[in-house]
């Protein structure tokens, strides 16, 4: 399975949680933020980054071919709300979602790099807040060719 297509598993998987948004890379700034009726709070949205391939330590390695060899790499998430503990609860979600989970072809799906602390933006209005988190996995062969 090819890189592509465990990044597309990995999108429906989120997607399955109800009543939040999920954008990959990031929200397009075109893109309206829904307001919830009968208050002045954004619906919750989640944003998927997928990270490059890097070579995983030398323990992962195989013989048979840069080509062949697993792969590590990263995910970076982003829970977007209106209030602080939303986007939390939101990223909790998230991660019951994906904390574990093993796509086809690939290694289990565990925290890394960093835990974020949050992020505040009151460029808009309401304010938004967004929890974030990092998640890393390794990919077998993820050079394979995706077939039509």
């Amino acid at each position: 399975m090819s890189y592509l297509e465990v990044q597309d598993e990995i999108v429906a998987r989120v997607r399955e949680i109800p009543h939040v948004d999920v954008f990959e890379g990031q929200m397009d700034d075109a893109e309206f933020t829904e307001l919830l009726t009968d208050s002045n709070q954004i619906r919750p949205f989640i944003t998927l980054a997928f990270g490059g391939l890097i070579d995983p330590r030398r323990s992962v390695k195989g013989i048979v071919g840069v080509r062949q060899n697993s792969q590590d790499t990263t995910l970076v998430i982003r829970a977007v709300a209106s209030t602080d503990r939303t986007s939390r609860q939101v990223m909790q979600l998230v991660l019951d979602k994906l904390v574990g989970f093993v796509p086809t072809d690939c290694g289990e799906i565990t925290p890394a790099l960093f835990g974020g602390t949050g992020q505040v933006s009151s460029l808009g209005n309401p304010t938004r807040f967004a929890s974030v988190q990092a998640l890393r996995f390794l990919i077998n062969s993820p050079f394979t060719t995706v077939t039509a």
